[in-house]
């Protein structure tokens, strides 16, 4: 009887067992799949310190890795992001190998060819010159040559906005295909000035500021967005727009600049 009692004990004890794993593998299947689950937007950018960059792990970091991650975290997305070669940005949008260009993109001049969430920041374009050279102002460099990075929103601004004062007028404008070459051109005197994203090139120069200058006064102030293809669902955009607004409101957003020393005139004013 003994015997008999204990045998059914033991089955018991066992039942039980078994059905604690049950429920933990059914939690933990659970949790996965929630996580698997979440919908993935295909983030396609260049690398463009502060923007974006790699730290010593190679994980992606950035303003706009940073900007990226707490918005779709928001919006319960996953941010996948893929880097790109810049010049194929349109192409890889049209055909759907990324959902947006989320990269220091200026919204400026580009509402016939993509749809934008943002502004999320501001930036500034201006000329930078040697320490040197003789130059004050962005009028100073009518007619001279300037080196700008090709398909950049720099070049954008040099060829087709030489009406605002603070953008010099010239005809001989230089493209290059990386900043490397573009401060060559500079520093080897085949052209006068730089017409720079200003972020990026704080940063390119950080260690050798003693030898340009910047024509601060002479600054052209434009809003950053992220860029989608014409045929993005609009509700998405919507959602990313909302977000945005609230990081703003709630200060993540001053927060995220302030991580890389922008002061506040980078920063998009509050409604």
């Amino acid at each position: 009887m003994k015997k008999r009692q204990f045998s059914i004990f033991l089955i018991v004890i066992a039942a039980v067992i078994a059905l604690a794993f049950s429920l933990i593998l059914t939690q933990q299947t659970s949790t996965d799949h929630s996580s698997s689950a979440l919908p993935h937007l295909k983030i396609g950018y260049a690398t463009y310190p502060p923007f974006t960059n790699y730290n010593e792990n190679g994980d992606l970091i950035g303003i706009d890795a940073d900007f990226a991650k707490e918005t779709c975290r928001r919006i319960g997305y996953e941010a996948d992001f893929i880097p790109i070669d810049w010049t194929e940005k349109d192409q890889l949008l049209k055909d759907h190998t990324i959902d947006c260009i989320w990269c220091g993109f200026s919204m400026d001049g580009q509402n016939e060819k993509y749809q934008w969430a943002g502004p999320y920041m501001k930036n500034r374009h201006l000329p930078i010159v040697l320490a040197d050279s003789p130059y004050q102002t962005a009028a100073d460099l009518s007619g001279k040559p300037i080196a700008v990075l090709a398909n950049s929103q720099t070049e954008y601004l040099l060829l087709n906005h030489q009406d605002f004062i603070e953008i010099p007028t010239t005809d001989q404008v230089y493209c290059f295909s990386d900043l490397l070459e573009v401060r060559s051109a500079l520093l080897d005197g085949y052209c006068e000035a730089i017409y720079a994203n200003a972020i990026v090139w704080n940063n390119l120069l950080e260690e050798e500021k003693e030898t340009y200058r910047f024509l601060d006064r002479d600054s052209y102030l434009s809003d950053l967005g992220i860029a989608f293809s014409k045929d993005t669902d609009p509700a998405l955009i919507a959602k990313i727009n909302h977000t945005l607004e609230e990081m703003n409101r709630d200060g993540t957003s001053f927060s995220i600049l302030q991580n890389y020393h922008l002061e506040t005139d980078y920063s998009i004013p509050s409604e």
